[in-house]
């Protein structure tokens, strides 16, 4: 129907135009019966006018903040940490170290280790050295007020002790008991949440990336490992030690030499990738 009102004016416009002499002086007014519909037509173009010039600026406004939004995010992920690296030419050298040993007899071993036991008995004793590790991240969460994680890593290590075999099953974090997560916390991420900084970075004979205010953390946290206070021989605590680090890298056996064939420079990678995971610890 406005089609139809829209033509009819159309037409009226062109005969009134066609029937006037162009030598006329004045304009000859619009017959009567066309003003009504040309009034309507003219309110309901300016009414859509504004429909439209409102949705355009909503839709230029979401635009506008979904950018914003956006560049916050771009800013938060491109925020560059960085770490000195007095000690480069020391840290590579144990890099390179480091890094045969994980290609050529860790990564090996892990797919070894991997295919002959039972993913059973692979958890099992993952679950055993990390309830054995519950002191280290019960004190860190104390350390830094987390009342909430300290008291949750206290019922996780009270449950898996007793009903978990000394905590070869994970009964905790199961929805069926409690549902209660490990408390992933160190000395290192104190020393962090305290506002101390990295210090300069370390690369550690098989331990891996550090720095010097995690190094000093891995000492706090052999004080509170029970591992320490074993009346047993230095090789027999180095061994046990081995095989605690070892059961836990085995579930991600391929990934470094995933990261490290992805990496134009894998040193470089490696510390800043370091330092982007530690800083996330601290913040969470």
């Amino acid at each position: 129907m406005k089609i139809l009102r829209i033509l009819a004016v159309a037409i009226g416009l062109l005969a009134h135009g066609l029937l006037s002499p162009v030598w006329s002086a004045p304009t000859r007014p619009l017959p009567d019966f066309l003003l009504p519909s040309l009034e309507n037509e003219v309110i309901y173009l300016a009414q859509q006018k504004g429909v439209i010039q409102d949705a355009v600026e909503r839709k230029q406004k979401e635009e506008d903040n979904l950018w914003e939004d956006e560049e916050a995010l771009f800013e938060d992920d491109e925020e560059e940490l960085t770490i000195a690296d007095p000690l480069y030419y020391v840290n590579k050298g144990i890099w390179h170290f480091n890094d045969v040993v994980f290609l050529y007899i860790g990564e090996p071993a892990a797919r070894g280790y991997n295919k002959i036991l039972p993913e059973t008995i692979r958890g099992g004793v993952t679950n055993f050295f990390s309830n054995w590790y519950t002191p280290v991240r019960l004190v860190s969460c104390l350390l830094q007020a987390k009342w909430q994680e300290a008291g949750t890593e206290g019922g996780r290590f009270l449950i898996n002790t007793t009903f978990g075999l000394l905590g070869f099953a994970d009964l905790a974090k199961e929805e069926t008991w409690t549902g209660w997560e490990v408390a992933d916390e160190d000395v290192g991420q104190v020393f962090g949440a305290w506002g101390i900084g990295h210090g300069f970075y370390l690369v550690l004979p098989l331990a891996g990336p550090s720095s010097a205010r995690d190094g000093i953390g891995r000492i706090g946290n052999s004080f509170l490992d029970p591992l320490t206070y074993l009346d047993i021989k230095m090789w027999e605590y180095a061994a046990i030690w081995s095989y605690r680090e070892f059961a836990n890298y085995a579930p991600n056996a391929g990934e470094y030499k995933k990261f490290r064939d992805m990496s134009l420079d894998p040193y470089t990678a490696m510390r800043n990738a370091y330092i982007q995971y530690r800083a996330r610890q601290v913040r969470e």
